[in-house]
């Protein structure tokens, strides 16, 4: 099963909302430096096989995204806090149908401080009765790189885009049974569908 991470409690939230304050009156952590805008959501959503039986009985797909942010100045000792993340929502989608998942989103303005990295996180997956069925998650960490001068993930800078913003997609696969035809199994229905996750990072 997928592992979860609760959204932030009001408290959190609370906290969150002086560390920006904090950000914007000059006294947080990167404080005078240039930021961007950080945007990272869900794109193509493919499902050739809806993991739920009965040809009118769509799946239940459910998606959502985070934003961390190191807090730690000491490179190489991260220490990331959740700094955004969209609402976990509901695509209802059968055999063979696809769809846009641009509406499931969330955005953060990041500091170009190469001592702390950003970190996003995309989960994707398909429910039967509140458990997960199948699913995937993506977890990349995004720095700037002050010698290149620019975003990089993984080591490789992120291509522009145009209009000075950079993308980067990962397309996902999930692939844990095929649709087979079993009169004695009424849960015989395949499992079987794409996500692409989409991040972008430019000037506000």
């Amino acid at each position: 099963m997928t592992s979860q991470r609760p959204l932030p409690a009001p408290g959190t939230a609370c906290l969150l909302f002086m560390i920006s304050a904090c950000g914007a009156d000059g006294t947080g952590p990167g404080a005078g430096m240039v930021s961007d805008q950080l945007g990272f959501n869900i794109g193509h959503i493919e499902v050739i096989h809806d993991c739920d039986p009965a040809s009118d009985n769509p799946g239940d797909f459910q998606g959502f995204v985070e934003i961390w942010r190191d807090t730690n100045p000491a490179l190489g000792n991260e220490d990331y806090e959740l700094i955004t993340a969209s609402p976990r929502r509901t695509i209802l989608l059968n055999s063979g149908e696809s769809a846009s998942g641009d509406h499931i989103r969330a955005e953060a303005l990041v500091p170009r401080d190469p001592a702390r990295p950003v970190m996003v996180r995309g989960v994707f997956r398909e429910m039967d009765q509140d458990d997960v069925d199948a699913g995937t998650t993506l977890v990349e960490v995004i720095g700037w790189d002050e010698a290149r001068s620019c975003w990089q993930t993984g080591g490789v800078c992120l291509p522009t885009a145009g209009a000075g913003e950079h993308y980067r997609t990962w397309t996902h696969e999930v692939y844990t049974r095929d649709d087979v035809w079993n009169p004695f199994n009424s849960n015989d229905e395949g499992c079987r569908f794409n996500v692409t996750f989409v991040t972008n990072i430019g000037r506000p």
